[in-house]
């Protein structure tokens, strides 16, 4: 009756009881068990589960560093991949996914997203890999990635040292992300650094390094 608590498991909002629903931690099991698979703990096992492989390719060598994943996700979250996967491409019957110029810890927080659609709180330490990160998600046409990585950056832009803002201003206009670009400006600004021509020379060497 009136004047009663709400039974355990119900929130009273306007006079009328709601379940109260408990977080959503599929993002972070996913996680979890990516994790246990690079740790070697997880049972995946050869053509199991764990039935496609990212070579992260940075040196041009023959065999880059392996990341296992899990096809069906990454088809389902990525168009670009799932193309790629289906048919008669070399990926789609081999199994495996070259990613040329890739550092390892960009290609793993990659997997990590696709697989889990999280980020690790590890990356927020690592502007260089988060730039990477975020050139990736453009090139695979994951906006929602790239928002990720944008907002990371802008979160660490004031304990970055100067040529970490530089290089991350750089990427900003690389990559046309406009609140990066502004944030990396009015930083160099409070420091008396702004210098528009020192800054193009950035830019020419951010394209560079990624071409």
């Amino acid at each position: 009756g009136p004047g009663l608590p709400a039974p355990s498991g119900l929130l009273q909002s306007g006079g009328q009881a709601m379940v109260r629903q408990p977080l959503c931690r599929l993002g972070q099991q996913l996680g979890h068990l990516l994790q246990e698979e690079e740790d070697g703990s997880g049972h995946g096992g050869e053509g199991g589960l764990w039935d496609l492989c990212f070579l992260a390719d940075s040196s041009g060598l023959a065999r880059g560093v392996v990341f296992r994943a899990v096809s069906v996700l990454v088809r389902q979250r990525c168009e670009w991949m799932a193309a790629l996967l289906r048919g008669g491409m070399r990926e789609a019957r081999t199994g495996q996914v070259r990613l040329p110029g890739a550092q390892p810890a960009a290609a793993r927080a990659l997997l990590r997203f696709l697989c889990a659609d999280s980020l690790s709180p590890s990356l927020a330490a690592d502007p260089q890999a988060l730039c990477e990160l975020c050139e990736l998600g453009c090139q695979y046409n994951l906006p929602r990635l790239v928002a990720l990585c944008e907002g990371l950056l802008l979160r660490a832009l004031d304990g970055a040292s100067v040529a970490t803002v530089q290089w991350m201003r750089a990427l900003g206009e690389f990559l046309r992300l406009e609140l990066l670009q502004e944030a990396c400006r009015a930083r160099l600004l409070r420091l008396g650094l702004e210098n528009g021509s020192e800054q193009r020379e950035h830019v020419y060497a951010f394209g560079n390094a990624l071409s």
